[in-house]
């Protein structure tokens, strides 16, 4: 019987049986829950990749062509691009262009910029990025 099976074992035993020693129970159980939980989420843990799919796509254009992105903008790459969503209602492509522009902003690749009713986004920098 491998460690880990035998750690199961003896945790099984004592959540059917009980013992005379409640309160040790109790705590080797909490110990046990704890270091489980503990190895399930270091498993979960991957490393940040970045943005995928059209929101790297995006973003790869943005970097390959600096300036003034509106939502104008990245609905016309949309529209150019082979993406799937080019097929989408018009008014579904403008919510998908202001929010994939507004999650690149939250996560620090994008600075939005607004002047008197008209709002755009440009690449963050050392010097813009707050």
């Amino acid at each position: 019987m491998r460690a880990d099976q035998r750690a199961e074992y003896i945790v099984q035993c004592i959540r059917e049986s009980g013992s005379m020693y409640e309160d040790d129970a109790r705590q080797f159980l909490a110990d046990h829950d704890a270091h489980v939980r503990a190895e399930a989420l270091a498993e979960a843990r991957t490393p940040e990749s970045g943005p995928t799919g059209r929101v790297a796509v995006l973003l790869d254009a943005i970097r390959t062509h600096p300036g003034e992105w509106t939502t104008r903008r990245v609905q016309q790459l949309y529209r150019d691009s082979p993406l799937p969503i080019t097929q989408a209602p018009n008014g579904r492509l403008r919510a998908v262009a202001r929010g994939d522009l507004r999650d690149l902003a939250a996560w620090g690749h994008l600075v939005l910029n607004e002047t008197a009713g008209r709002r755009f986004y440009t690449l963050a920098t050392r010097e813009n990025r707050t």
